[in-house]
């Protein structure tokens, strides 16, 4: 299962195992797996940051 982040890193893209090709757009949204390494690697550089749904959008999304 993916996770959607926020990306600020360098223009680039990646291909993963797991989730397919990734174009990694600054001030993009992307979906990649969690628990991938090179996930892992890019949240501890600070380029990705989880998106946090609200509590409103988890409602919506129920309904």
């Amino acid at each position: 299962m993916s996770k959607k982040y926020i990306y600020s890193g360098p223009l680039s893209g990646v291909s993963l195992k797991e989730g397919g090709d990734v174009i990694l757009i600054p001030g993009g949204v992307v979906s990649m797996p969690p628990d991938n390494e090179y996930t892992k690697r890019l949240i501890r550089k600070g380029w990705l940051r989880e998106v946090k749904i609200s509590s409103k959008e988890t409602k919506r999304r129920k309904s």
